[in-house]
């Protein structure tokens, strides 16, 4: 099981695969890509993992169904701080938080007056925040971007395949992933830098209303129609979206989701199944797992729970994210509230301040 940044390794370069509960599509994608394109170099061996981080739009790619996890006692103690050490549920002390995003092992918040936190592992300085106010932020794995109100974009962290230096622009939206982060901007068009071996940041030509950056892939809501299109790898279908009228997308590993106008749930690639039962109004995908909001703030979440990532407390959110073992999301009082790190994977990442 994963035990964090091991020793000699790079987590810039390849994010742990949650194998503490083994996914058969897991053996298979590992095989396959031995098969079928050997070691990457920048993974350093042939497994994939994400959210997605990010997540970014809403994200990534992401609560303890009731159904699934059968944790419906997980709660969050409305007074802030406790640590509820058997869920792993950990409030802020701090209030007047807007969003928050989640990495492989930190976590960023924006407060409400627009300035940025972050917490967690800090090996490639993920946790240095530029000065001044933001609009959004991404997490990527092991970086940060930011949009800021005049629509230039920062990014810290990481930058080994230059994943943090951004275009010159004026951009609305942006979203981190592994070692690919793509931008809209301002008018609509979506830029895209860093690693591009698998096409991730060949961007076809369109005005798009969101952008949502996975593991090798891309995905876009396209302006005229807010229909789906992906660009990148498509070894799983990570391009196949389903038709429909999208409102938010978001990315994880090998999958994406988002949410239709009616509020329906559905993801692609993985996950393809779940199936809420009710319209969703917030949406988060972490690395293998992913977490809606229904219209009174209760979240769920479908997916990989190795780590307690998916076994949400209860309560009334307003934003969510999930990362490689955690999920973070935003209390109707502005508290952040995160779970998960179970298994040995706690970095600091769900103890927000």
């Amino acid at each position: 099981m994963p035990r964090g940044p091991r020793s000699g390794y790079d987590p810039g370069v390849s994010p742990p695969t949650p194998a503490r509960r083994p996914l058969p599509w897991l053996v298979l994608a590992a095989a396959a890509l031995f098969l079928t394109a050997g070691c990457d170099p920048e993974d350093g061996f042939a497994v994939d993992d994400d959210s997605d981080p990010g997540d970014d739009d809403t994200g990534d790619d992401d609560s303890g169904d009731d159904d699934v996890s059968g944790d419906d006692d997980d709660s969050a103690d409305d007074d802030t701080g406790d640590d509820d050490s058997g869920d792993g549920v950990q409030v802020s002390s701090e209030d007047g938080w807007a969003s928050v995003c989640a990495g492989e092992a930190h976590t960023c918040g924006q407060r409400q007056d627009g300035t940025v936190q972050c917490w967690g592992a800090n090996e490639w300085d993920q946790l240095v925040v530029p000065e001044g106010i933001f609009l959004s932020i991404s997490c990527g794995a092991t970086y940060v971007c930011a949009v800021r109100p005049d629509g230039d974009l920062v990014c810290w962290g990481s930058d080994i395949y230059g994943q943090s230096s951004p275009p010159a622009g004026e951009y609305t939206q942006v979203s981190a992933a592994w070692y690919t982060t793509c931008a809209l901007r301002a008018d609509t068009g979506i830029d895209c830098w860093g690693y591009n071996d698998w096409g991730e940041g060949d961007v076809p030509p369109d005005s798009y209303l969101a952008v949502a950056s996975g593991h090798k892939h891309t995905c876009g809501i396209r302006a005229d129609d807010s229909s789906v299109t992906c660009w990148g790898w498509e070894f799983f279908g990570q391009l196949e979206a389903p038709d429909g009228t999208f409102t938010a997308l978001a990315a994880g590993s090998i999958h994406t989701c988002g949410l239709l106008d009616d509020g329906e749930l559905t993801c692609w690639t993985f996950l393809e199944d779940v199936d809420p039962g009710y319209p969703l109004t917030a949406l988060g995908v972490g690395w293998y797992h992913v977490c809606g909001a229904d219209a009174h703030g209760a979240v769920a979440c479908w997916g990989d729970d190795w780590a307690g990532q998916a076994r949400a407390p209860e309560g009334s959110y307003l934003r969510i994210d999930g990362g490689s073992a955690h999920t973070c999301a935003v209390r109707d009082d502005h508290h952040v509230v995160c779970w998960g790190c179970g298994s040995g994977f706690d970095r600091g990442q769900c103890t927000p301040p």
